[in-house]
């Protein structure tokens, strides 16, 4: 039986991927991408509380370790973190990917939850939220998040 593939992520046999997301998805994804870029490049020295699981201490019990470890990698860290969330933004409109473009999609979503998990304080058992809570179109917007994610991980799996 064959399976319709109607939207998501999907890997292609020749090892790329086919990509169908509606024009809301899209605009989602370069909406949020751009806006953790700025949070990252407005941050000094971790003073953003928003990115604090995006880059969490290294040695929470050692802030002088944890400080040598923040300038000899952190900025590297922050480097990558924008390359892929810049590769999201480049390729979100695209129905079609490679693999490197897909593992930038996967880093810079994770990136983007990380930092909307931080903000509701989402922990590991998240809680049903009314549709009339006032941070709601964000709860979904990490759920739907989560899912294209999902998404992204299970096309990657498949050979």
């Amino acid at each position: 039986m064959l399976r319709r593939f109607r939207r998501g992520v999907r890997r292609r046999s020749d090892g790329t991927f086919d990509v169908r997301l509606d024009e809301r998805e899209r605009e989602l994804l370069e909406t949020l991408s751009t806006q953790v870029r700025g949070l990252i490049e407005g941050a000094q020295d971790g003073e953003e509380a928003n990115l604090r699981r995006l880059f969490p201490p290294t040695y929470g019990d050692d802030p002088a370790q944890d400080a040598a470890y923040q300038v000899m990698f952190g900025d590297e860290l922050r480097q990558s973190r924008l390359a892929a969330i810049d590769r999201l933004c480049a390729t979100a409109r695209q129905d079609h990917i490679d693999e490197e473009e897909a593992v930038a999609w996967m880093q810079a979503i994770n990136a983007v939850r990380l930092v909307l998990g931080t903000h509701l304080d989402i922990d590991e058992d998240p809680k049903p939220v009314s549709p009339r809570h006032p941070d709601a179109p964000m709860y979904y917007a990490y759920e739907y998040l989560g899912i294209l994610l999902y998404d992204l991980v299970t096309a990657m799996s498949q050979q």
